[in-house]
């Protein structure tokens, strides 16, 4: 999994584990990227290198879902700005936060569930700001976009919470500190091939080397991660749904959206290591309190239940997986609360 210093966001959807791969790359298209199809993008620059990239609240937004200040780009090149967007990280590994106070039960749960998920799997913690002048302020939007800027910018940052999910909101925090798309690595030339006849038109950025912008970074683990919840899905901003991406060998790839990967947590605490202000030790679960799933229980929309150590939440098809309850597990069974 790749850290980067430029700060992006990203959006993910989490979708029901019954379906198959295909459908779940249905589920994330039906989010962003139908809605962009009739986008109309604008030139800019950061620095010398050209963007596609459309405004966005009072900001613009790259690859679709990218949140950067419109003062950091400029309509010619323009070599005195910095490309690296102020290059920071979290002090002493805290996050702090806020949560619109508009903001629905339902996506408030999405952020508490992403913020438990990644205390228990990593170094990091969060906290409630109270008077902190760096933050993220979660704001609740009616779109279907879900944006974030990447990494601590120095002082409000916006996190826009749209039509997401928990697992959407596991991979905005990602982008909030610090990291980019997996495929956007800087060796991603010796894993993956782009495919850019297949790409929709204003999103060649999308899928750009960060090297190739310009942009400084560090890829923290050894190799490309499919299974990172930063990786784009094999389809991911197609034209005609032939793939974008594929394996050097032209066949597609395995992916998910919901959970941090075992490469996600080794590089993230690599790049937030332990320093005495939290340790990462998992003993914050998200299962607490929660009963497992019973064959005689009638369950309601949006009851959650945990089911061979997995969390599970009751949607109007069928259940959605939430998290693993048992620390160090990151391996589905591939079984629902029912299945036989």
């Amino acid at each position: 999994m790749q850290k980067v210093s430029l700060w992006l966001c990203a959006i993910t959807v989490l979708c029901l584990l019954s379906c198959n791969q295909d459908d779940r790359q249905e589920d994330f298209n039906i989010n962003n990227t139908k809605q962009l199809y009739n986008t109309d993008f604008t030139k800019q620059y950061l620095g010398k290198n050209e963007l596609s990239v459309m405004p966005y609240r009072t900001n613009y937004l790259l690859e679709g879902d990218i949140m950067i200040s419109n003062e950091l780009l400029s309509e010619k090149p323009f070599l005195g700005k910095s490309a690296g967007l102020n290059r920071q990280r979290w002090s002493d590994n805290m996050v702090y936060y806020t949560i619109a106070s508009d903001m629905p039960l339902s996506k408030k749960r999405w952020i508490d569930d992403a913020i438990i998920h990644w205390e228990a799997n990593t170094n990091l913690r969060f906290q409630e700001r109270t008077n902190q002048s760096n933050y993220v302020d979660f704001v609740n939007t009616n779109d279907n976009f879900c944006t974030s800027f990447v990494g601590m910018i120095g002082g409000r940052q916006e996190a826009t919470v749209g039509n997401c999910s928990t697992g959407v909101m596991i991979h905005e925090i990602g982008h909030a500190i610090g990291l980019f798309h997996e495929h956007n690595r800087s060796d991603r030339d010796q894993y993956v091939r782009i495919v850019s006849e297949n790409i929709q038109p204003g999103f060649e950025n999308a899928f750009s080397k960060y090297t190739a912008r310009g942009i400084d970074g560090t890829d923290y683990t050894a190799t490309l991660d499919f299974m990172s919840i930063m990786m784009y899905f094999p389809t991911a901003f197609s034209v005609n749904g032939n793939p974008t991406i594929t394996k050097l060998d032209g066949s597609s790839y395995q992916w998910q959206q919901q959970v941090l990967s075992e490469g996600d947590i080794e590089g993230i605490n690599i790049m937030y290591p332990t320093d005495g202000t939290g340790g990462g030790n998992g003993e914050v679960t998200i299962c607490d309190m929660v009963e497992e799933w019973n064959l005689n229980t009638t369950y309601n929309l949006g009851d959650r239940v945990v089911y061979l150590g997995n969390l599970f939440e009751k949607t109007s098809i069928n259940w959605t997986f939430i998290a693993f309850c048992d620390e160090g597990k990151n391996i589905f069974s591939g079984k629902l609360p029912g299945d036989n």
